[in-house]
């Protein structure tokens, strides 16, 4: 059984449109990294932090709190997404996030990740649906929406450590 942190259990099968779900920010999604005071207007994010070669899949993002990220939630993700990012030999740099209520022409729901499954303990995966942008013409479509989206609404959400 998943162990929540103190702050929020995020149901298994809803996303309230009030939760705030974020792109992780991995060192080649963004085209600069700003020297201090990262904030989502000078991110320069790149359409790729909206993309996924693997067009099969659907875009992941994680659940981060309800209205406002939760701090003891972004410090769990914060370790997890550090790890996997080393492993694939890049750096995690925090997440560019916003309320599900205000993405336009997606669905999110929620995917949540097990040891047993996946390999790996995320209570708080979440996937944006890519079922009508499977090809690679309509992904790029997509990730350049989303980017439009995330860098007009969004916020920027720091990594957090133990």
């Amino acid at each position: 059984m998943t162990e929540y942190p103190v702050g929020w259990s995020p149901s298994p099968v809803s996303i309230d449109p009030t939760e705030i779900v974020g792109r992780r920010l991995l060192a080649k999604t963004y085209k600069g990294w700003p020297s201090q005071n990262p904030t989502r207007e000078n991110l320069k994010l790149s359409p790729e932090a909206f993309q996924d070669t693997r067009l099969g899949e659907d875009l992941s993002v994680d659940r981060l709190g309800l209205q406002n990220p939760v701090k003891t939630v972004v410090r769990r993700l914060s370790a997890l997404a550090s790890e996997e990012a080393y492993r694939a030999s890049k750096e995690f740099h925090g997440w560019i996030a916003m309320a599900v209520q205000d993405l336009k022409g997606v669905k999110v729901f929620p995917t949540p990740l097990t040891i047993e499954k996946d390999g790996v303990d995320n209570p708080f995966h979440a996937d944006i649906d890519r079922s009508l942008a499977r090809e690679q013409g309509q992904a790029f479509h997509l990730s350049v929406s989303l980017r439009v989206q995330f860098q007009d609404k969004g916020r920027y959400v720091a990594p957090q450590v133990a």
